[in-house]
Parts: structure tokens; C-alpha cells; sequence
């Protein structure tokens, strides 16, 4: 397999480390991928040590993957790990029967005639972000979008999957938005260190920034979750207990 690999577009790299020892952040993985992507290839690859990282950058080679009939498979070194900690094993985390299980009962909830019932909130947090768009432009010649991007795609999903009575673009919620921001970094810098096991990790001064935000975000969602389940007891006071 490694043989076979060695034939995919990539970049020359440590037989141990790979490409490692040429990354110290994200920003130089990025990098990395912009410079195979120049080169024309449609697909390339990554050595993180010893584990191949497969790249597609391409619409034609999308389209060979999306359109295959298989189950989401899960690897060693898939990213998915480091996830688990914040989102559990949930429809992104799980894999096999319990990830085909989810997404069907997940499926439904995304029709069109669903869909549509959210176009104003949509339209809402879309018009607060022009408006946070320009009020940065007003002070700069240059914007960076990503960190707005990122607030308001999380502001519509609070709105809609939890009917969420705030704006996570405001300021109201600036702990919670930036620890979701910081773990990103943490995330891509713990996938660049493969060879350190968790417990390991957790004992460094990044392992304890980690936990601490996991435990800023958990509380955060609990306290949400916890008021919309009081809101729906309200509004529908009679239990029971199904019987299955």
C-alpha cells in the first residue's frame, strides 16, 4: 500500500517523520496544500509520520468519491478521534451500522419542505452579517471574513436546530465562540503530532487548554439544551413513558 502510494502526487518527505518536520502549524499544512494544488494535480498526498493523508482537490475527483455506494469508514489517523472528546460519538463521530442508523432518522429533517420554515431566521442572521461585514470595512481597508463566516453559520444553526433566543454573532457569547474557534487550531495542531498518545497529551499545556475548553463549550450547550427542554415541558406539560 505505502509502495502504491509513493505514486500520488506529493512532495519529497522523511521516511519516519513524512512531512512532519516541515510542519509547525496549520498555516504551514495549508501552505503545503497550496503548493501541490498549483502544480495541477487532482489529488494528492500528506505524510503525517507514517500514516498517508489523501487530498482531493479537484471536481472531478469529488464527484469519483460522492457518487460511491459504501459505508463512511473510519481510520486511525482520520481526524474523527480528536473530535470525539467535544461532540461524542454522534452522526459525524459514529461509523458502521450505528452512522447509517442516524443519518436515515437525520435524513428527513433536511427536506426542502423542512427547509423552507427557516428562511427568515436564515435571512435574519444573513442580514446581521452584512451588517457585521461593513462595520469592520468601515475601519479597515481589509477584512478577514472567516472568524464572521464562522459566527454566523454557528448563529444559524443555534437558531434553528435549538431554537436559540441570542446571536452568536454578538458579544454576549464571546467565551463560547472563541473557545469553538481556538479548537479548531488545537485540532489541526494535534492531528500534526500523530505519535503522542492521549494521556500524553493531555499533561502539556496544550492538553489543558484543551480540556478546559471542552469544559467551556459543554457548559455552554448544556445550559441551551436545558432551557429549550423547560420551554417544550411548558408548552407540553403531560408526560409519559413510551413503551418500546
Amino acid at each position: 500500500m505505502c509502495r502504491k502510494l509513493r505514486k500520488v502526487p506529493q512532495q519529497p518527505s522523511h521516511w519516519l517523520l513524512g512531512h512532519l518536520n516541515r510542519f509547525k502549524s496549520s498555516k504551514d499544512y495549508a501552505k503545503y496544500g497550496m503548493e501541490m494544488y498549483k502544480t495541477g494535480c487532482k489529488l494528492f498526498c500528506v505524510w503525517l509520520g507514517p500514516y498517508p493523508v489523501l487530498c482531493v482537490n479537484h471536481p472531478d475527483t469529488f464527484k469519483q468519491l460522492i457518487g460511491q455506494e459504501h459505508r463512511k469508514a473510519r481510520g486511525r489517523l482520520d481526524g474523527y478521534n480528536f473530535l470525539q472528546d467535544w461532540m461524542g460519538e454522534g452522526l459525524l463521530i459514529s461509523d458502521g451500522r450505528k452512522w447509517e442508523r442516524s443519518r436515515k432518522l437525520l435524513t428527513p429533517a433536511f427536506h426542502f419542505s423542512i427547509l423552507t420554515g427557516y428562511v427568515d431566521i436564515m435571512n435574519k442572521v444573513s442580514n446581521d452579517f452584512q451588517e457585521k461585514v461593513i462595520e469592520n470595512m468601515s475601519a479597515s481597508t481589509s477584512v478577514d471574513i472567516y472568524p464572521l463566516v464562522s459566527r454566523t453559520t454557528l448563529d444559524a444553526m443555534m437558531k434553528c436546530s435549538l431554537s436559540f433566543d441570542g446571536s452568536m454573532q454578538a458579544k454576549e457569547n464571546e467565551e463560547y465562540v472563541k473557545a469553538v474557534q481556538r479548537m479548531g487550531d488545537l485540532i489541526v495542531n494535534r492531528s500534526l503530532t500523530p505519535y503522542i498518545p492521549h494521556w500524553l497529551y493531555y499533561l502539556t499545556s496544550e492538553g489543558r487548554e484543551w480540556k478546559k475548553l471542552i469544559n467551556v463549550m459543554h457548559g455552554f450547550t448544556k445550559k441551551i439544551i436545558d432551557a429549550r427542554q423547560k420551554s417544550l415541558e411548558s408548552r407540553f406539560p403531560i408526560k409519559y413513558n413510551p413503551v418500546f
